[in-house]
């Protein structure tokens, strides 16, 4: 594991809430590696991310052993300034990893540039 993801692992865990990971296991049956970070904290985290570190190489190299990295990489290809055909690259990559309703309803959620893209949107899903 490099340095980027140790360094975001220990701010997970710093950020963690032991009775909301209690709560969201309840949500995620079968999910037995969520580490209790509310989703605000983690949008909150994202967004800095994503202004603040080579995101080349956070997405090629992110860590997947915890739900919340997973949720991290979903809403950092959301929030990052790339141009389409590039965020189409991070979301080819991205979408193997979606194993639960929560992480496919923050991955989607997050996709804001769509809104403006419905077209080009549209010939991507059919291809």
């Amino acid at each position: 594991m490099n340095y980027l993801n140790t360094k975001i692992r220990e701010e997970l865990f710093s950020l963690q809430d032991k009775k909301y990971k209690d709560f969201h296991s309840s949500l995620c049956p079968g999910t037995d590696n969520i580490i209790g970070v509310r989703t605000p904290v983690l949008r909150t985290l994202a967004k800095k991310l994503s202004k603040e570190i080579n995101v080349d190489n956070y997405l090629n190299e992110a860590c997947d052993d915890y739900y919340e990295e997973v949720m991290l990489q979903a809403l950092v290809i959301g929030y990052i300034k790339v141009d389409i055909e590039r965020r189409f690259e991070y979301m080819k990559k991205f979408i193997p990893k979606i194993y639960n309703w929560a992480v496919c309803d923050i991955f989607c959620s997050s996709l804001k540039f769509t809104k403006k893209n419905c077209q080009t949107i549209h010939y991507y899903s059919a291809v």
